[in-house]
């Protein structure tokens, strides 16, 4: 990730020499951006070094021209360590590379991306002279998958509102999240990671256009989880002003710090030739040594389930360190109301159950398998570990939450099962409780279109299937389209653009309407912290529906819709 400069050099006869250093010379004495020697392309100074904008093309859906700046590095990675800030660089370094974190890859069960030196953050920006609201991103994916790429992350739908985008990489599973309570490997990297570049945006957002005095941190998922914990951390919740929390809530199986997590250090360290009757930390010591891709295998074959990704590796309770992330237990913080008011919007989708219920589609032998032993599939479902890894007090209170007589039946029946009895409740404390002790500052949505395409489609259908969708898509036609409902995630498709097949097929008239509600809700809220409907006010009572329109509703009536 060194320092690149070949498209500073040489570009025609006029720009070669000594012309080179009158250019570099005039950026260093009159000001912080400049025209590179390529006309189209922008340098930028950092206070690690130059920066060269990417060489992508990224155009705003309304025609403005948006500078990316991609994977500038904000940290050194230092296995089971606290990051380091990034050093500085000498020359210009082009940034025009994403990488990703290293993590199971698409592709097959036991194939790897990624790498470990992956600490970098992408910023883009119409205008690099203003002071506009920041946006920082923080991906979901179990705290275990995904990348800040644009691939997934397209700039374009933000950028059409006048808006500064970062978009951040953090370590993710063992190599994040792996922990033995104790000073020497303390845990909670992945949040550590995003600290410092919280860190890295107030030194530098400045000279991308960007005002370091109104940073909204969003995320989705675990990354909405992660942008809870940051509001209720006292390490990192000075470093941003604002707050959006897409369908993660600390309250969530997911989420629950484990009591215990030098257990998975040992428990993964037996699959290396690491000895025998090991410590937790002469575990990591061992894991230390290991290849990183080789340590994300051994964990999947150890900890997976029939869910997206194993759960295990995830925040933890770590304030029995000299220099903890957080003080006490994060729900207690919650709860007593203990954390920095700020303007949050918090919300979920109508259908969050069908990111575990569409697996039963592409799979019916789990339908076979839950019937016939839900002993195994229900700790799965709810706390998002296999039943081996669960306490026993916490299994019998599972059987008398679940009696038999309300098992689900069929798909549509485990999408509410799963989105009544296990998401939708318990988001709904983590959204109580914010209203309750951030009243004035707390609103809140929920997400009803049925997008054209969604993440239920990409889990519930095969490879070959969603390449002839997108092809009859292109024609106006979709006879693959499951209409399954409005998941977990759906709402990302429109947030922001994908770069992917078959994700950027044509989008319908509705979801266009969506779109542009969504982007104007989420940047209004960025640029003057509330919502932006001009007579709704922070309330425990009303709730924002977002579709192809935007509708004021009563909370109590969706209360009461879950758990009917």
């Amino acid at each position: 990730m060194g320092p690149r400069t070949s498209q500073l050099t040489c570009v025609s006869s006029y720009y070669c020499g000594s012309w080179t250093s009158v250019i570099i010379v005039g950026i260093a004495l009159f000001g912080v951006t400049l025209r590179s020697v390529n006309p189209d392309l922008v340098l930028v100074r950092v206070e690690e070094g130059w920066l060269q904008e990417s060489m992508s093309s990224y155009w705003s859906s309304q025609g403005h021209r948006i500078h990316s700046f991609l994977g500038i590095p904000y940290g050194e990675a230092r296995r089971f360590k606290k990051a380091s800030p990034y050093p500085p660089w000498s020359g210009i370094r082009q940034a025009d590379r994403h990488v990703e974190c290293t993590q199971l890859g698409n592709y097959g069960p036991y194939e790897t991306t990624g790498v470990e030196d992956c600490l970098v953050v992408n910023v883009y920006t119409t205008a690099l002279q203003d002071q506009r609201p920041v946006m920082v991103w923080i991906h979901g994916g179990s705290f275990n998958s995904g990348a800040a790429t644009p691939r997934v992350y397209g700039p374009e739908f933000l950028l059409d509102k006048d808006v500064v985008l970062v978009t951040i990489n953090y370590r993710l599973g063992p190599l994040g999240f792996l922990s033995n309570g104790k000073d020497d490997f303390p845990g909670n990297l992945g949040l550590w990671d995003q600290r410092l570049a919280l860190q890295w945006i107030q030194k530098n957002i400045a000279v991308f256009g960007g005002d370091k005095n109104k940073v909204t941190l969003f995320g989705q998922s675990s990354g909405g989880i992660m942008v809870s914990y940051h509001i209720l951390s006292h390490q990192s919740q000075h470093l941003f002003h604002a707050a959006i929390i897409q369908s993660g809530a600390i309250t969530l199986p997911i989420a629950k710090s484990d009591n215990h997590p030098g257990f998975y250090a040992q428990a993964l360290a037996k699959h290396f030739s690491c000895g025998s009757n090991l410590t937790v930390t002469s575990s990591i010591q061992c894991l230390e040594r290991e290849d990183p891709h080789q340590i994300v295998l051994e964990a999947k074959k150890l900890f997976s389930s029939f869910l997206s990704n194993p759960y295990p590796f995830k925040p933890v309770l770590d304030n029995t360190t000299s220099l903890p992330f957080f003080r006490r237990d994060p729900f207690e913080i919650l709860e007593s109301g203990d954390f920095r008011q700020m303007p949050i919007m918090i919300g979920n989708n109508r259908d969050e159950g069908l990111i575990v219920s569409s697996n039963f589609i592409r799979n019916p032998r789990l339908w076979r398998e839950f019937h016939q032993n839900n002993d195994e599939l229900l700790p799965l479902i709810f706390f998002g570990r296999s039943k081996s890894f669960i306490e026993t007090d916490d299994m019998n209170s599972l059987k008398i939450l679940l009696p038999s007589d309300i098992i689900p039946v069929d798909f549509e029946a485990l999408t509410a099962f799963v989105g009544d009895h296990v998401i939708l409740p318990l988001e709904s404390v983590t959204i109580d409780l914010f209203l309750r002790h951030n009243p004035n500052g707390t609103f809140v949505y929920h997400y009803t279109h049925q997008n054209s395409y969604g993440i239920s489609d990409i889990i519930a259908q095969s490879l070959p299937t969603l390449f002839l969708r997108a092809f009859a898509q292109l024609f106006g036609s979709n006879p693959f389209s499951l209409e399954l409902g409005v998941s977990h995630g759906d709402e990302l498709f429109l947030l922001f653009k994908p770069h992917v097949i078959p994700l950027n097929t044509r989008f319908t008239r509705r979801d266009i309407q969506t779109s542009q509600n969504l982007v104007n809700v989420w940047t209004g809220f960025a640029t003057h912290q509330r919502l932006p409907q001009r007579h709704l006010r922070a309330s425990n009572d009303i709730y924002l529906e977002i579709g192809p329109s935007l509708t004021l509703r009563h909370r109590q009536l969706w209360n009461t819709s879950w758990h009917q």
